[in-house]
């Protein structure tokens, strides 16, 4: 996926046979919502109420917790993170590590198949596409 991501023009993104989408990779990326994830590890504070609050947050899509991390769903992930953590600080919230993950292809893939690529998907397809070139043609 990251050779994709760093090579390619244009990506088609193929599920069981048929292509589910088709387009350059920062336009895969833009068609799908809530694409970046914000992760705030905070101590000292509701976690409820704090999710709660961070819903509120302009460009805030969601926000859940669990344990001591809340996670935000935004597409402005990176603008998002002042307010946050100026909203946590307000409620008497301590924030240790604050964590941007921004969408990757592989993100946008799980988005249009419902499920991760694999590695032995990958290699059972190249050994597939392998074997049926005879050896006298270059191979």
């Amino acid at each position: 996926m990251e050779e994709a991501e760093t090579l390619c023009d244009h990506v088609a993104i193929i599920d069981y046979g048929k292509i589910v989408a088709l387009d350059t990779v920062p336009g895969l990326k833009q068609a799908i919502p809530r694409k970046d994830r914000v992760e705030l590890v905070v101590a000292g504070v509701d976690m409820e109420k704090a999710a709660e609050r961070l819903k509120a947050v302009p460009g805030a899509a969601s926000a859940d917790h669990s344990g001591e991390s809340i996670i935000l769903s935004s597409d402005k992930g990176a603008e998002i993170i002042p307010e946050a953590v100026e909203a946590l600080r307000a409620l008497g919230g301590r924030v240790s590590r604050v964590t941007l993950k921004e969408q990757t292809l592989e993100d946008v893939f799980i988005h249009y198949t419902g499920r991760p690529i694999r590695e032995e998907e990958a290699k059972k397809v190249s050994f597939l596409l392998g074997a049926g070139i005879p050896t006298k043609w270059g191979r």
